[in-house]
């Protein structure tokens, strides 16, 4: 009876010392906690303020409207980060009848696909003098946004974190290509250049201060789509641009802060889940939110789970910095980086850690694309008349192809990896 009980007390004290030893997590690595501080760094920025004012009516202050708003996401955040377990997250919003009305500017004229969106503005009907109201102040909150100099994003980054209308921003740089074509209609080609390659810098200056994903891709897509009217414009009036157009910098292409950001939002959210009682409907397996926290602490360690996510989002920092023939072969030998983490100690870690990220390559390949873009301006816009053949227009991606002709003959494009069906990133308009 004796030996009985010394052997239940063992397999207790065992079971006991078990359950102690899987509460214990890794200590994070410096290098995600470097990532995490400058995710989560406080920052003031007018420009994100003035964004997210961009709604505001015709008779209020994209300033006022912006402060108020980041205010209200900003309470949201305290109280979100004092109890992430509630996955609540409520914020004042700009009201549906106060709103700047968005201008109809015919179907497919901004979307995030090819739409013959080129050949849409020069066929537009446009005319600034008798323009509504709204798109009068909409243009001019456009400009005054892309001419500030302190953009960042404001809020903390966690999965309830609010986006700006961004359809304000690119529909304000829809109007003022318009605008830029309405002049060169009216014979002002100089001026229409001008305020071409005006915003295209000043757009450039933005992507450079880009620190989200979803900003820096939006940037890369109208400054593509500003080029293609420039080029456009350039090749139907014989009006060469009698300057080039300097490449893409480290800085520009760079997506190092994007990911110190995309970082932030899973850190805060693999953080949330420690000891979450609803962790394993989170991972899928529709049980209620009724698990005791040690029982959690078990199955999932915030900690690990974030030491083998943090690799994969710092090498896509370090391939936007790669030449585009270093980031075409990458892509073609590409392997996920794979760190080992146990099973055993981190059950739901893994398999949080599996399904986490997206391939970001293809947003890289935009990047490169628009610097591949820039590269075929300027072989091509100080040209009156251009050759039959493309060939002496090397490829910046392959050493063994060259530029060509698309088959409508409206653009010259190369090909590019992983843009295939994108040919809006990857081709220059000339018609």
């Amino acid at each position: 009876m004796r030996k009985f009980k010394i052997i239940v007390l063992a397999i207790l004290l065992f079971i006991i010392s078990a359950i102690l030893l899987l509460q214990i997590d890794d200590d994070l690595d410096p290098q995600a906690q470097s990532m995490y501080e400058q995710a989560m760094a406080h920052k003031e920025s007018e420009a994100y303020i003035y964004l997210l004012g961009m709604q505001a009516g015709v008779g209020e202050k994209p300033e006022i409207v912006g402060k108020a708003l980041m205010a209200s996401i900003r309470e949201a955040d305290k109280k979100y980060f004092a109890n992430p377990h509630t996955q609540e997250f409520e914020h004042e919003d700009y009201t549906d009848e106060k709103r700047l009305p968005l201008p109809e500017l015919g179907s497919c004229i901004y979307t995030e696909k090819d739409c013959e969106y080129t050949d849409k503005l020069f066929d537009y009907s446009f005319n600034l003098e008798s323009l509504p109201e709204e798109q009068k102040v909409l243009l001019k909150r456009y400009k005054k946004l892309i001419a500030m100099r302190d953009f960042h994003t404001l809020p903390l980054p966690h999965i309830y974190t609010p986006l700006p209308t961004f359809q304000y921003l690119t529909k304000g740089n829809t109007l003022a290509s318009l605008e830029a074509i309405e002049k060169a209609k009216k014979g002002n080609l100089d001026e229409a250049k001008k305020l071409l390659l005006n915003d295209i810098s000043l757009l450039r200056f933005n992507l450079q201060q880009a620190d989200t994903l979803i900003t820096k891709i939006i940037y890369v897509s109208m400054i593509s789509k500003t080029l293609d009217v420039l080029s456009a414009l350039i090749h139907k009036y014989d009006s060469p641009a009698q300057e080039n157009i300097k490449a893409l910098t480290s800085d520009e292409k760079s997506l190092v802060k994007a990911m110190d950001y995309e970082y932030g939002l899973g850190h805060n959210l693999f953080k949330s889940l420690d000891r979450a009682p609803n962790l394993l409907s989170t991972i899928g397996n529709n049980e209620e939110g009724n698990l005791p926290a040690w029982v959690s602490r078990i199955l999932y360690k915030p900690n690990m789970t974030m030491n083998a996510t943090f690799p994969a989002l710092r090498q896509v920092g370090q391939d936007s910095l790669l030449t585009s023939k270093a980031f075409t072969l990458k892509v073609a030998s590409d392997k996920p980086i794979s760190k080992k983490m146990s099973i055993i100690r981190n059950y739901a870690g893994t398999i949080l850690w599996r399904i986490a990220g997206p391939d970001f390559n293809p947003y890289i390949a935009r990047v490169f694309a628009l610097d591949a873009k820039i590269h075929l301006f300027n072989k091509t816009a100080n040209q009156t008349k251009l050759p039959a053949t493309l060939s002496h227009i090397n490829n910046p991606f392959y050493d063994d192809k060259a530029a060509y002709y698309s088959e409508d003959k409206k653009a010259i494009c190369v090909d590019a990896p992983l843009l295939d069906k994108r040919k809006d990133y990857r081709c220059l308009r000339i018609k």
